[in-house]
């Protein structure tokens, strides 16, 4: 499966996933022209062999890269007359641990070869060179990924270190490095051209910004406007607030709370005792708050996570045509921003969905005749 474009695939999906590792599947049928089996050292195999979906809007006509990644597991069923073909997005590349040279070479003894550390460095500093650590110049060896970076709550981390022998991967120490930004969020999703992409904070809120939006059986003329394509399928959950009372705990006897009797009047006294961060996953700026008033500064953040955690959970799944849509184009990474659904009459008497969501995941799928749909996860966003 070299050397040639594999068009026209059937049953071909990709789902993109908010801070997390997309994936993929297809298959090639044994009648395709450029299927071929090769058994040199340099052929197709899992983890060797990166792919990419491209996109025609035009019947052909010229094309677009929507997702790529590397190939993972391939399989043959005796029941099919295809090969199964699976793959992630380039963030899988991170999922290993950080490279030290102590590792692979008995003769390093430096401090560098054993351990790395930063003092005083920002949250950006700390994930560039994460990632560089996985990238070794050789285009056939490793990955190349570059970070980019958006919104205004980025810090700096007063100190943090990686020791040889550190079970955990170069994702999850950027994990680590987004935590510091908690209770306040931190979200990454990665772009097929190699770069993960950051927002701190996480895009929780929206505005009077125009947002994409999505209706039912009915258009509404309050918010007709931002409904541009129809759903075909909605599923639509209510899990209610997590606690409508937090209680923050630091440091042990130090707590505060954040309290919310309109909702309690709506959902009961539900409480959470929440501990707070310890001073090793503060940025600087937050130690220097903390120094000043160690209540103030308790008080902040037990009202913040009491915010986040005191709205009700509304999770909806819809289901579209992405065909059609020219202006939000639903065959590129559209997860983290808002759209609007409006249910309109599809789920009366019980309930009418009309609020905005941001998604959370999102899936293209295409069929053996070629109908595409696209599946949306998605978690109400509120104004904040």
């Amino acid at each position: 499966m070299l050397g040639q474009p594999l068009r026209d695939l059937p049953e071909i999906t990709y789902t993109f996933v908010r801070s997390g590792i997309g994936s993929a599947s297809w298959s090639v049928p044994f009648s395709h022209p450029y299927l071929e089996r090769n058994t040199s050292p340099t052929s197709f195999g899992p983890k060797r062999t990166d792919f990419r979906i491209d996109i025609s809007r035009n019947n052909g006509t010229s094309w677009g890269t929507s997702f790529a990644g590397i190939c993972a597991a391939v399989g043959l069923d005796s029941t099919r007359s295809s090969v199964e073909v699976s793959g992630v997005d380039w963030l899988a590349w991170l999922d290993q641990p950080y490279r030290f040279a102590a590792y692979t070479d008995p003769n390093a003894r430096s401090a560098a070869d054993v351990i790395k550390y930063w003092i005083g460095q920002t949250q950006q500093v700390i994930i560039n060179q994460l990632l560089a650590n996985l990238w070794d110049g050789d285009v056939n060896n490793s990955v190349h990924i570059t970070a980019a970076y958006g919104g205004s709550g980025w810090g700096t981390v007063p100190a943090a270190a990686i020791m040889i022998g550190d079970s955990s991967t170069v994702l999850s120490q950027i994990q680590k490095a987004g935590a510091y930004n908690d209770p306040y969020g931190f979200e990454y999703w990665m772009t097929s051209d190699k770069v993960m992409h950051f927002s701190s904070p996480r895009r929780m809120a929206y505005g009077t910004t125009p947002v994409f939006g999505f209706h039912g059986d009915t258009l509404v003329a309050d918010v007709a406007e931002t409904l541009q394509a129809p759903f075909t399928h909605i599923t639509w959950s209510n899990t209610g607030p997590q606690a409508v009372t937090t209680i923050g705990k630091f440091f042990g006897a130090l707590t505060a709370h954040s309290d919310a009797p309109v909702t309690a009047a709506k959902f009961r006294e539900w409480w959470q005792i929440v501990a707070l961060k310890d001073t090793d996953t503060l940025k600087q700026k937050d130690l220097e708050e903390l120094s000043s008033s160690y209540q103030g500064y308790i008080n902040k953040l037990t009202e913040a996570i009491g915010k986040r955690d005191r709205y009700p959970k509304h999770t909806i799944s819809i289901t579209f045509q992405p065909d059609p849509i020219t202006t939000m184009d639903f065959f590129d990474n559209q997860v983290g921003k808002i759209v609007w659904v409006d249910s309109g009459g599809v789920l009366l008497p019980y309930e009418r969905v009309n609020a905005a969501f941001w998604i959370h995941s999102q899936t293209l799928r295409c069929d053996e005749v070629g109908n595409w749909l696209c599946d949306l996860v998605l978690e109400q966003a509120y104004v904040v």
